[in-house]
């Protein structure tokens, strides 16, 4: 539905990012999630939404459970845990003070950042959570090593944080079902949200039409984003394309993010290394490598959801994965990409590659499926347009705003 000018929507966003200064996350870990949180915050703000920044900047607190962790370890050690369950209230106590501090009227609150965040914000306006995964979720599906008692205070923080919430938004249907299983008794509270791609651009049909036609139709190129070497498959990468080249397939692949360490590439890859979209330079050439690939192949061993994917799409190419967490949503076979058996081998990836590149009209009408498929369901303005009407009436029809 579309928003009334005379209606509009009037938020509050609690975060400990700075929204309006791009400057302020390059320094600070989980930046990623500033990438995807104002990309979804543009995108409101051209729905029409009002909206106000509530900010908890804690570099001085962190400061303090930085010098914990030296003094006292890590791990198990409750000393430890207690500081950081002291910012957590602290960040509460912040944003209820604000929050009640002005008579500006607002129709629900938003906040994309941990749950540690908000585990104490209690207040009668509706709170509105967006995330990647439950912690729990995560823990389990990275096979994360952390201590007990971490993982107790984590999951403790996120029940806090998810019981105050009106409606939770996580990327997949395999995301929503974990947390469900976790939080049975919150499980309407779970909603879908797909993740859109960190550019700020959206092409034209007519700009991902003429990449198309200008990639090579006899040097295969493949782009391997390889944030995790081995959680991303970087080996199964590697041997699928030396299959490649054994068939009599000219080949290039590059590798961007992290290569394996030590490793010696024959002349063939090309290590790129990490790109900052945090400039237009930087975006522009990460934007270059991305439409000039035939494919964006990443074989995961584990994946929330797969950022790689609409940021494939959004450049008309299709993307190839593994059916595992929660790839299955972001990818649709013939559609946008292949998703493969957790359980296939290098030679099945290799055989799926050839037949889509070799036959060169049902290539490019799958970059151009894959386009189609990024404005559908990864386009944040849609993203956007779904999160206000998930929640201006919920599942018994209550309107919220």
């Amino acid at each position: 539905m579309t928003t009334k000018r005379e209606n509009l929507l009037k938020i509050a966003v609690l975060s400990e990012y700075i929204f309006t200064n791009r400057e302020s996350f390059k320094t600070m870990q989980g930046s990623g999630f500033f990438g995807a949180s104002l990309s979804l915050i543009e995108s409101l703000a051209s729905l029409g939404v009002e909206m106000e920044f509530i900010t908890f900047r804690r570099e001085r607190l962190l400061s303090l459970l930085r010098l914990a962790f030296r003094a006292v370890g890590r791990g198990d050690n409750p000393r430890l845990w207690s500081i950081g369950e002291f910012l957590a209230k602290r960040a509460g106590a912040h944003f209820r003070k604000a929050l009640k501090s002005s008579n500006v009227s607002r129709d629900f609150l938003l906040c994309c950042d941990h749950s540690s965040l908000i585990a104490y914000v209690d207040v009668k306006i509706p709170l509105v959570i967006v995330r990647d995964a439950a912690i729990a979720t995560v823990y389990e599906h990275y096979e994360l090593r952390i201590s007990e008692y971490q993982k107790f205070k984590s999951l403790e923080n996120e029940r806090l944080a998810y019981e105050n919430a009106t409606l939770i938004f996580l990327t997949s249907r395999w995301a929503v079902a974990a947390a469900q299983r976790q939080y049975p008794h919150l499980g309407q509270k779970f909603r879908v949200l797909f993740r859109g791609p960190s550019f700020s651009f959206t092409p034209t049909e007519e700009d991902v039409n003429q990449w198309i036609i200008s990639r090579s139709q006899s040097c295969l190129e493949i782009l391997f984003v390889a944030g995790d070497w081995d959680r991303k498959g970087g080996d199964l990468v590697i041997e699928t394309c030396e299959l490649l080249r054994r068939s009599g397939q000219n080949l290039r692949l590059r590798i961007l993010g992290s290569a394996s360490a030590g490793r010696k590439y024959p002349e063939w890859v090309e290590i790129v290394g990490y790109i900052s979209k945090d400039s237009a330079e930087g975006e522009a050439k990460l934007s270059e490598l991305y439409r000039k690939s035939h494919f964006v192949f990443v074989p995961s061993r584990a994946e929330i959801f797969g950022l790689f994917t609409p940021e494939a799409n959004i450049h008309g190419v299709p993307a190839i994965s593994t059916n595992v967490g929660g790839v299955s949503d972001a990818i649709q076979s013939g559609q946008n990409g292949f998703i493969l058996d957790a359980r296939s081998k290098a030679y099945n990836y290799a055989q799926v590659i050839l037949s889509a590149f070799q036959n060169q009209e049902e290539y490019q009408k799958l970059c151009r499926s894959s386009f189609q498929y990024y404005l559908r369901h990864f386009n944040w303005k849609r993203l956007g347009q779904k999160l206000i009407d998930e929640v201006q009436f919920t599942d018994q029809g209550d309107r919220l705003a």
